[in-house]
């Protein structure tokens, strides 16, 4: 028998450290996502106009959107770790779940009885 029910691992619970499994499938995801990317942005420094693309296009009128996909490229990598700089702090200090406290404190100091509870809370 387990130590602990399955509607426990819902919770939070000493077993569980559900922190640290969120934590790391998120980093396994973004490092997956930036190495497609990055095989990606690879393909995008070549300047050589593919053979299927030689009579419709100029070596400037390919160069133009090579750029643009770069730099985009470049920048995607900037905010994809920025977001996952983000994602983890959130998740490791609890922000939401102190976000929903400061919420109800709100509702019960400022507003009357008659509107606490879950749903103006979710508000």
């Amino acid at each position: 028998m387990l130590p602990f029910s399955p509607k426990d691992m819902l919770g939070r619970h000493p077993y569980v450290p559900w922190r640290h499994l969120v934590i790391g499938f998120s980093a396994a995801q973004y490092l997956l996502e930036s190495s497609l990317s990055y095989r990606q942005h690879q393909k995008l420094k070549g300047t050589k106009i593919p053979k299927s693309l030689e009579g419709a296009v100029t070596q400037e009128d390919f160069d133009k959107p090579q750029a643009y996909s770069r730099a985009k490229s470049s920048f995607g990598f900037i905010k994809g770790f920025i977001g996952q700089i983000e994602n983890f702090a959130v998740i490791y200090y609890d922000v939401l779940s102190n976000l929903w406290a400061v919420a109800g404190l709100f509702l019960t100091s400022y507003a009357p009885a008659m509107f606490s509870g879950e749903v103006l809370q979710n508000y």
